[in-house]
């Protein structure tokens, strides 16, 4: 949860072409939707994104995979493209010193039960304002990275 702190006291972008930085090593994550790729350090690598008529935002690839409904209450589990992701809290998001934004905590299951959850599972924070705040990835070699977007207006 240390991470979450972070996200107070930092604004970031909404999710298209967006740029991540990894707090423990300093690699960034740069994800272009439009060309349907993303970045980890000097690695490129193909996603694939739910298209505009998706009841989905998100991303699927094989370090950095994620979705998230576009519309109505935040269900508590979903799944799409065979993963299943499990609602975990809402927190109040401060954009700027007047507005709040609710961002949404999900997990991703493994084994696809959302009450058997051991915490370590990947996460990823959303708003529907600003888009994804946060990422966990993970490389080939399973050491995980921690994800955060980065404010470049």
């Amino acid at each position: 949860m240390r991470i979450l702190l972070w996200l107070v006291l930092f604004s970031f972008e909404c999710f298209g072409a967006t740029k991540f930085v990894d707090l423990n090593t300093g690699y960034t994550l740069n994800i272009n939707q439009k060309a349907g790729t993303y970045t980890i350090h000097d690695q490129k690598a193909p996603a694939e994104f739910c298209g505009n008529d998706s009841k989905y935002i998100c991303m699927k690839s094989i370090h950095v995979n994620f979705a998230i409904p576009k519309e109505g209450v935040m269900p508590d589990k979903w799944e799409l493209n065979g993963v299943a992701y499990c609602y975990i809290d809402v927190f109040d998001y401060k954009i700027s010193d007047d507005e709040i934004d609710e961002a949404h905590l999900v997990a991703i299951s493994e084994n696809g039960i959302c009450h058997e959850l051991s915490g370590k599972e990947p996460r990823f924070l959303y708003s529907k304002r600003q888009g994804l705040i946060y990422i966990d990835s993970f490389s080939s070699d399973g050491y995980q990275r921690r994800f955060v977007g980065l404010n470049n207006r």
